[in-house]
């Protein structure tokens, strides 16, 4: 395997809230770079500041850049303090790593992210998304001048501008380069060439020239007053911008106030050549003001972050971090600068849900292939087909497969295009899990928030198929936040040490996987245990919990199934087939569940010892459970190795029968079975399923204000049959239907 690449950072806190916003970044890169698995950081922290000024005189020790020339990247908090005169504490610490490390070109992104809000009274998400390349190693900066006669009437001091054709031309190169890279092609040059008839004259006639070049690049000019106006009435006009030093420094800032804030905008300090390391840094101050408090807005931090990892070539990660960031904002997580009432380390902790990347280790993949090679089977007998459980000759094949075509690395890498989470979640009495999940986000601010939960032998990639079908919103569809978490004891969550963990524990799980996502209130979608599961939310939080969607219908735990089936006549002919089918299923396939309800430590040890055991076990649930699907050998293996590679161990999950049968009286089940209010419910019957129950016993379970029937799909129905699924949720929560009227501004659509 490839080994990951490393990378060495330098971190300079510097003053005020610089410590606490690098703290935070540092914290979330740590975490993104655990969860990648292709990279490595190592930071390294310089106590460069105007406290070290203030003590030693000096912001930079003797020597002290030669040491930093050893990292790849830079991350820098902000400098200044109140009693340092700014100019010292510019130049003393910041532009005396920019301009001997030649980082010429300063990089600032800007646009509106989700979830934020722009002053400007039309801007929406998209319409301001910008580039701003700024000239950083001379022009108003160049540090030329001085003064004379001081403290006499008539002293005199000059700030000589210096602009060198060298300079210019690779600054506005390199921001053409941008430009011919992004999406519009289009550049626009500021100066101010009217007033100033010699700098900034060149530097239009060099744009000219170095636009020759790059004929795909639309490129206009403006005056730096004019573009001020233009930038807040036409922001969309515009896309990458190149000015100088003192000119795209005002605009930047302007730039960041347009999008929402300040304190959301990153800066990239590069040097083009790669020849030293380049510095990234938030483009906010020190903000004595706010320093200690515990507020400061740490999203610029992420997001300059996301642009270090950019520059060192881990756009995969950057796009993750980013997308992560913007996922909180949308959900309200925000400082009181965004207009939110959350601190830096609420922000922090919400950003700090893993990016999950799923990569099971070799060893592990090697030992499935010793133990296969091995294999042992049984014998069978003549024409004993699916009644004595699963056929030889399909196990067989599947085995054969599974050893010599199946690969893992090649489903992984699927898995893997998911949006992969990873989060801590603490359950009473039991302490914090790692939990993994899938949540993919609407760009609509009010999509419903929406809990799928699978059961077994399912697992988080029934969602799978559902997913891109609840991202359409044509013809007035709701939109949805989905969040789809591996179960505890299941797939890539962690496992449970302690007895007694039963249907409230799971409920508690995923509630607060909820909250801690910012969604105060939710809907939810189950079968299987995620029936009793969501069941169990809409009963123990149902000022959370507003709707849930089920599609497995369970009698109640004191139903009279035999009375029933004596007296079929109040029933339709589908309502009598399912009693039936539910009959011969309790009588003739519900072993497993006996000795997983009863003996679940017994059957575990052939689990994570035979692989073909596992196989077999699951294959026969998928074949009888789901309506004559046509499983395919890699579907079957990769909800097998779901089990065969979980974090807990593939015996793990079967405990989740014993516990929900040993609470004291069955409580959480007979209440999951019985009639839940403040709910609304919405039913999906699929008839051919093994557990569906009569409608009059179903509208029993609540306040059922949706229901759909469907004479084909089985038990899996996201799996079988997701268009079923995403056109009875899309009709469940649609405008003005009744199960989105307790889900408030949540209620799928943005007007």
């Amino acid at each position: 395997m490839v080994s990951a690449k490393n990378y060495k950072i330098a971190c300079i806190p510097a003053d005020g809230i610089g410590p606490e916003v690098i703290d935070a970044g540092v914290t979330v890169l740590k975490a993104l770079s655990a969860a990648s698995k292709s990279f490595t950081l190592d930071f390294e922290h310089y106590d460069w500041s105007s406290e070290t000024y203030k003590k030693t005189g000096k912001y930079i020790p003797d020597n002290g850049l030669e040491d930093l020339k050893k990292h790849d990247a830079i991350l820098f908090g902000a400098v200044g303090a109140p009693d340092v005169p700014d100019h010292i504490s510019l130049w003393g610490l910041r532009l005396a790593i920019c301009q001997p490390f030649q980082q010429y070109a300063n990089v600032r992104p800007t646009k509106i992210l989700r979830g934020t809000e722009s002053p400007l009274r039309k801007a929406q998400a998209g319409d301001l998304d910008w580039v701003i390349v700024r000239e950083n190693s001379e022009g108003e900066y160049a540090g030329q001048g001085g003064r004379s006669h001081r403290g006499q009437p008539w002293e005199v001091a000059t700030e000589t501008s210096i602009f060198t054709r060298h300079a210019v031309t690779r600054l506005i190169k390199f921001a053409f380069e941008v430009a011919q890279k992004r999406e519009k092609k289009h550049i626009t040059v500021v100066t101010k060439s009217n007033a100033q008839r010699n700098g900034m004259v060149m530097w239009d006639e060099i744009a000219a020239e170095v636009a020759k070049d790059f004929p795909d690049v639309k490129c206009d000019k403006m005056l730096v007053d004019a573009m001020t106006c233009r930038m807040v009435l036409q922001p969309q006009s515009l896309d990458t911008i190149v000015a100088t030093n003192l000119h795209a420094d005002i605009l930047s800032d302007l730039a960041a106030a347009l999008a929402g804030s300040i304190g959301i905008a990153p800066t990239s300090n590069l040097d083009p050549t790669r020849q030293n390391p380049s510095m990234f840094e938030p483009i906010h101050g020190s903000a004595f003001d706010i320093t200690g408090k515990g507020i400061a807005n740490p999203v610029g931090t992420f997001w300059t972050a996301a642009e270090m990892l950019r520059w060192l070539g881990e756009g995969t990660a950057a796009d993750k971090l980013l997308d992560c960031v913007e996922n909180v904002c949308g959900n309200g997580v925000m400082t009181r600068d965004l207009g939110g009432d959350a601190n830096t380390k609420q922000v922090t902790d919400a950003v700090y849900i893993k990016l999950y990347n799923i990569s099971v280790p070799q060893a592990k993949i090697d030992r499935l292939q010793q133990k296969l090679a091995v294999v042992d089977l049984p014998d069978e007998l003549d024409d004993a087909g699916w009644e004595y459980g699963a056929p030889l000759g399909d196990i067989k094949k599947l085995v054969t497969y599974w050893q010599n075509d199946y690969d893992w690395r090649k489903h992984e890498a699927k898995l893997n295009e998911l949006p992969n989470y990873t989060t801590g979640v603490d359950v009473e009495g039991f302490g914090e899990l790692q939990i993994h999940f899938i949540h993919q986000q609407s760009a609509v601010k009010n999509a419903v928030p929406l809990l799928f939960c699978h059961g077994w032998p399912g697992n988080f990639t029934e969602v799978s198929k559902v997913l891109p079908l609840l991202a359409d919103t044509k013809d007035g569809a709701p939109a949805f936040h989905v969040v789809a978490p591996s179960l505890p004891n299941f797939g890539f969550s962690e496992g449970v040490k302690k007895r007694g963990f039963g249907l409230p524990q799971y409920a508690e799980v995923c509630h607060k996987l909820m909250l801690k996502l910012g969604y105060k209130q939710y809907a939810t979608q189950g079968g299987d245990w995620g029936f009793w599961i969501t069941r169990t939310m809409g009963n123990l939080y149902p000022e959370a919990c507003k709707a849930s969607h089920i599609n497995m219908i369970p009698p109640a735990i004191d139903a009279d199934l035999s009375a029933a089936l004596k007296d079929l006549s109040s029933f339709s002919p589908q309502e009598q087939q399912a009693l039936q089918r539910l009959a011969k299923f309790r009588d003739d396939g519900a072993g497993y569940s006996h000795e997983q309800c009863t003996r679940p430590q017994t059957i575990g040890y052939g689990f994570p010892d035979s692989p073909t055991l596992l196989l077999s076990w699951v294959y026969e649930k998928l074949h009888d459970w789901s309506d004559e699907y046509a499983w395919t050998a890699d579907e079957i293996l990769t909800w097998v190795c779901m089990y065969w590679f979980s974090t807990a161990g593939p015996a793990a999950n079967v405990r989740i029968y014993y516990e929900a049968k040993h609470e004291k009286d069955i409580k959480s089940m007979t209440a999951a079975t019985g009639y839940i209010p403040n709910v609304k419910m919405g039913v999906m019957y699929n008839w051919r399923d093994m557990e569906t129950s009569p409608k009059a016993w179903a509208r029993k379970l609540g306040d059922v204000v949706f229901e759909s029937d469907n004479d084909r799909g089985g038990h899996f129905a996201a799996w079988e049959k997701p268009e079923h699924m995403a056109r009875d949720l899309k009709d469940m929560f649609r405008k003005g239907a009744e199960a989105a009227g307790g889900l408030g501004d949540a209620n799928g659509y943005d007007d």
